[in-house]
């Protein structure tokens, strides 16, 4: 007689395979990434305020989700267009080295953690400021040489004819020589810091104008100067005004109220109207070849004008310059 006992292996094996762990399987538990990024902004950012300085804190990164410490950079894709300007320090978000003006701004972040990433890309605005902002550059003024004179040392190469000082400014103000009006003589001169200095060829008598920016943190001013080198007491040139006298009240315009020379020269001599010391009344002359008239739509009435007058040919920049006066009298009774 047969007996049947092949059923009873698969009965094992399965009761086997339940033993070893072929049951009901447990299911890892799913770790949290990070699922966004917050970027808070400090404070409104403003043209010429200090929120906008290098160095300066825009802002604060966080994250929602995420496990253990977050790290943060600045990462290239969608919306890196101003990360050049702006650097990471811990989850603050700083300015870089350049001082935002008033626009738009926009980088990219990746935020990690221990089990994920996550990028994002955001802008800040820089909002112009209407009231002036005092550590903006309003003004730049300079102060020459005293008595500068041809042939001294105060007008040889590298010698300093004058320095810039400015008002208002922010940080460091720097200055440089720029083209401009005004420009004339930049290449006779040199700038070191504040001082204005002599080039390579020392200055002959005569009026040197220059033109300089001012540039600070916030802001840039250009403005335009000049100075006077005197005639050295060696010259053998003199410039002489013969006055035309007397001269009456009311002086009308185009009236001639005096003739120039100079001295110690056979060539012919120009003139021009310069500034300088005794240069109050210039607007109301001008000078037609080597007469001094009095200026279109100016009448002259009773009292003292001054003038002061560069004289020169095309080879002599200068046989110097000198002030005058002229002297308008009461006509008395008629």
């Amino acid at each position: 007689m047969k007996r049947f006992i092949f059923m009873v292996l698969p009965v094992f094996i399965l009761c086997g395979a339940s033993f070893i762990g072929c049951g009901p399987k447990e299911e890892a538990p799913e770790t949290e990434g990070i699922s966004d990024i917050i970027f808070t902004m400090s404070e409104e950012l403003q043209d010429g305020e200090g929120s906008i300085m290098p160095g300066s804190s825009i802002g604060t990164l966080s994250v929602t989700g995420g496990k253990g410490d977050v790290t943060y950079s600045l990462v290239k894709g969608l919306g890196d267009d101003d990360n050049d300007r702006f650097t990471i320090d811990g989850d603050e978000v700083k300015i870089g080295d350049t001082v935002l003006l008033m626009g738009s701004y926009s980088f990219r972040v990746r935020a990690r953690d221990s089990v994920s990433s996550r990028e994002e890309h955001f802008s800040v605005v820089v909002i112009l400021v209407t009231i002036i902002d005092p550590t903006q550059i309003s003004d730049i003024s300079f102060d020459p040489t005293p008595d500068l004179q041809e042939g001294e040392d105060n007008v040889a190469p590298n010698a300093v004819v004058g320095t810039l000082s400015a008002t208002g400014g922010e940080g460091t103000i720097t200055y440089t020589l720029v083209s401009g009006t005004g420009d004339t003589d930049n290449d006779k001169l040199t700038i070191e810091g504040n001082q204005v200095k002599v080039g390579n060829t020392a200055l002959t008598a005569g009026t040197y104008y220059f033109r300089i920016k001012a540039q600070c943190l916030v802001s840039n001013l250009e403005k335009e100067f000049n100075f006077t080198v005197n005639v050295g007491e060696d010259s053998p040139y003199t410039v002489v005004f013969d006055e035309v006298s007397p001269l009456y009240d009311p002086l009308p315009a185009g009236t001639v109220v005096g003739t120039l020379s100079v001295t110690g020269t056979e060539d012919p001599v120009l003139f021009d109207l310069v500034s300088g010391d005794g240069d109050g009344d210039n607007a109301s002359f001008i000078i037609d070849g080597d007469e001094v008239k009095v200026a279109d739509g100016v009448t002259l009435s009773e009292g003292v004008y001054y003038f002061r007058v560069l004289a020169y040919d095309d080879v002599t920049p200068s046989f110097g310059e000198e002030a005058f006066s002229v002297t308008v009298v009461d006509p008395g009774p008629t």
